[in-house]
Parts: C-alpha cells; sequence; structure tokens
C-alpha cells in the first residue's frame, strides 16, 4: 500500500494514412479513487511528437469508472502514419483499464486531386 507505481502501458495504431484523433473512451475497473494517477499521452509518427491529455485522477475525473476525451482536448491530434496511446500509471492505487479502449479516428486522403 506504500508503493509507488511508475509503470506505463502503449497500444501503437498503424494506420498507414493521414489521420485525426476526434474521441477516446477509456473504460476503468473501477471507480477513480484517491491516489490514482494514469496520464495518457499521445505519440504521433513513430514518436516524434506528443500531446499530453488531461491527468486521469480524484481530481479530474472524481468516482468516473469511464474517461471521455473530445473536442479541444484533442485538438492538434494529426498524424501522418501511426501514433500511440501511452497511459502511465504512478502514484499508489493501481487502477485497472478495462478493455476496450474505443477511438473516432478521421482518416485523411492528403493526394491532391486533379
Amino acid at each position: 500500500a506504500t508503493a509507488t507505481l511508475a509503470s506505463y502501458i502503449r497500444f501503437i495504431f498503424n494506420l498507414g494514412q493521414k489521420g485525426e484523433i476526434k474521441k477516446i473512451k477509456i473504460p476503468l475497473a473501477g471507480a477513480v479513487a484517491a491516489n490514482t494517477t494514469i496520464t495518457p499521452k499521445l505519440w504521433f509518427d513513430d514518436l516524434s511528437t506528443s500531446k499530453t491529455l488531461t491527468v486521469i485522477n480524484n481530481t479530474n475525473y472524481p468516482s468516473k469508472r469511464s474517461i471521455i476525451y473530445k473536442g479541444p482536448e484533442l485538438k492538434d491530434t494529426t498524424f501522418y502514419n501511426n501514433f500511440l496511446l501511452e497511459l502511465a500509471y504512478t502514484g499508489t492505487n493501481p487502477l485497472p483499464v478495462a478493455l476496450p479502449i474505443s477511438m473516432e479516428v478521421d482518416l485523411i486522403d492528403d493526394e491532391a486531386t486533379t
């Protein structure tokens, strides 16, 4: 109970074309409580750039069992080939993420039309 977590999991999505992330839903296996800290981060195009999303903790999402990111939170999430979702755990309450994590992605045809 006194140990501090310091681990992360990563999910990579190789789409092979330009796109933009519109929505992410992360279900949890329990309610967010004190000492729960999960930091979601998006990495783009072979880890060349990143964007950190709002931390999942008892201040930002008290007692929530599902976290949804959309709208302004996902501004500047354009990728050209692939993206990766990283979930970094810290704190002392290891709240598991449930599956499936769902995402909405708009694929963009970046070839010029004639």
